[in-house]
């Protein structure tokens, strides 16, 4: 180890033109590449030979990201278990994930990632996770800090070798501390070698309460993008209610014009149906009417002086009064039948314009009715020989 290990090594990295300071673009060099993920071979012949020969690879599969952060997580407990001193007694909060989803989630919490890359093989690892790691005050700052993801990788495992190309780590203990925006990952401030806690603790507050307006920054520019999504999905939202609005009075409009127009059509249809009702019931009508009026005009009313075999007289005279004081007279045969009389008098009404359909025959002396039941009696059964007043006693009123 170097004379000067204990000295801190510190990148701010003000612009993108910053040696440490990676564009959008570089931030795939910062994240270990999906492809070298895959394969034990991608670490270096000579680490995986060491880390054999030392037995400090875990039994599980640690190409696999997830399953290298708990193996790691579970030797540095066992180391805490196995450790003689009284300080090394607390675990460090670190994200079990790969180091792209730490990335992923400082850059979506707009927060710091602080990364700790673990060395096994190097002099200055046991003392620094004794003496600094694993101590309640290191553990209490990053586990506590409000700007702050932790994520730690082994070296010796895949993911944290490709961590640490990633980073340019070449001294160990390694404890690095970035800004992960949008537009691209950067260096803020890294640690190097086996640096004192007190110093280590006082030198990361301060970089953190130094660069916490980068955060502030995005934050407010997150923020910012929040609001405008959810002033457009709040737009969105109300032009789609008022499509929807437009679309629902549009249905409705029409459903009325259809009921309106059915309506109509209804009302039309009955109308048609009664007129046409209406003029059969009127054709009918007529045709009764004329049926007997023919039948009238084959019967016409007898002579004064016609008589029948035997000397009895045949002509009836009978005088007609209807309810508004009309008078009219015809002669008939003794032996016509009330339905003959019925007819003439349906004709006669008639040709008078007397709108009368229900009526029927009465008389004072003796006081009779003659409705439509005894139209099959001859006038001689009815007692009209030789003469009669009739009264039309009009019942449609």
């Amino acid at each position: 180890m170097s004379s000067d290990s204990n000295v801190l090594r510190r990148r701010n990295v003000g612009n993108a033109t910053s040696a440490d300071a990676l564009s959008h673009s570089d931030a795939s060099s910062i994240a270990p590449a999906e492809s070298a993920t895959n394969t034990v071979s991608s670490v270096p012949l000579w680490l995986f030979i060491t880390s054999k020969l030392f037995g400090l690879q875990c039994s599980i599969d640690t190409t696999d990201p997830v399953a290298a952060a708990t193996c790691f997580n579970e030797s540095l407990s066992a180391t805490i278990k196995e450790s003689s001193s009284a300080q090394a007694s607390f675990l460090p909060s670190f994200e079990v994930t790969s180091f792209r989803d730490a990335v992923s989630t400082a850059r979506s919490t707009c927060k710091f990632l602080l990364v700790y890359l673990h060395s096994p093989l190097h002099d200055d690892t046991r003392h620094y996770v004794d003496n600094v790691l694993c101590t309640n005050e290191f553990c209490e700052f990053i586990n506590e800090q409000e700007f702050l993801v932790s994520w730690a990788g082994d070296v010796t495992h895949l993911e944290g070798y490709s961590a640490s190309l990633s980073l340019g780590a070449t001294q160990y203990p390694f404890i690095a501390i970035l800004s992960c925006q949008s537009r691209g990952v950067s260096i803020v401030e890294k640690f190097t070698g086996n640096v004192a806690l007190k110093h280590l603790l006082r030198a990361m507050a301060a970089t953190i309460e130094r660069n916490h307006q980068i955060l502030n920054s995005v934050r407010q520019a997150e923020q910012q993008r929040i609001e405008a999504q959810e002033l457009r999905a709040q737009q969105d939202r109300e032009y789609l209610e008022s499509l929807e609005a437009d679309r629902l009075r549009d249905e409705e409009l029409r459903r009325l014009q259809e009921e309106q127009i059915a309506q109509q059509n209804q009302e039309e249809e009955e109308r048609q149906c009664a007129v046409r009702q209406e003029k059969e019931m009127a054709e009918q009508k007529q045709k009764i009417l004329d049926m007997k009026r023919e039948s009238v005009r084959a019967n016409p009313a007898p002579s004064s002086d016609t008589t029948i075999e035997g000397g009895e007289d045949r002509v009836v005279m009978l005088r007609f009064r209807l309810h508004n004081g009309t008078k009219f007279e015809r002669r008939f045969l003794c032996n016509d039948t009330l339905q003959f009389v019925r007819d003439f008098l349906d004709v006669e009404l008639h040709d008078r314009g007397v709108e009368i359909t229900n009526y029927e025959l009465a008389t004072s002396y003796p006081k009779r009715v003659f409705g439509t039941t005894e139209v099959d009696l001859s006038l001689k059964d009815a007692g009209f020989v030789p003469q009669a007043l009739i009264y039309v006693q009009n019942l449609d009123t």
